[in-house]
């Protein structure tokens, strides 16, 4: 998966619009699996997608992986400034 503008393209090429490039759980119940997109939060399964599908399964875990990646980078990154 990558991120390119507004853009999420994951691995077998299918793209959903993220605003900014942004995305965030949701964790409105227990059991929610929600990926939000964008400064707004609207829903990445939704209307709102590039190409009008819903995330599936393993779009889901494409972008958890994803996303764990990504803030082990930032974790490293951190310096201590205490």
């Amino acid at each position: 998966m990558k991120i390119e503008h507004d853009i999420l393209i994951m691995d077998d090429s299918t793209a959903y619009k993220a605003y900014g490039g942004v995305v965030g759980l949701g964790r409105l119940a227990v059991d929610d699996q929600t990926i939000f997109a964008g400064f707004d939060g609207i829903p990445m399964n939704q209307d709102d997608s590039a190409d009008d599908c819903e995330l599936t399964l393993d779009h889901r875990k494409e972008v958890a992986d994803f996303m764990i990646e990504q803030w082990k980078k930032f974790r490293e990154g951190l310096n201590d400034l205490d």
